[in-house]
């Protein structure tokens, strides 16, 4: 079993007993505060590495700019096609 696997059989187990006390759910609320700012963390990072990138001239011409992220999104698209249409 991967990890994804056993998160998700503990989620599952946890929510298996009927929730009588708003209390129970508190520590769920707590994981996703702390994923949430992991995101959070990671994409202000991400933003930083790629302002720096397409700041310089470490990418190239002005024409590899928009080709490159084309390219991006049409990589990611193959992985998760909801992100080519409306939002």
């Amino acid at each position: 079993m991967d990890s994804v696997q056993i998160i998700t059989l503990i989620i599952l187990l946890y929510f298996h007993s009927s929730m009588t006390s708003p209390l129970l759910e508190l520590p769920l609320y707590l994981l996703l505060g702390v994923i949430s700012g992991m995101v959070a963390a990671m994409f202000g990072s991400f933003m930083q590495i790629s302002q720096r990138l397409f700041s310089k001239k470490l990418v190239g011409r002005e024409w590899v700019k928009p080709l490159l992220g084309s390219g991006i999104t049409a990589l990611v698209g193959s992985y998760v096609p909801q992100i080519l249409f409306f939002g």
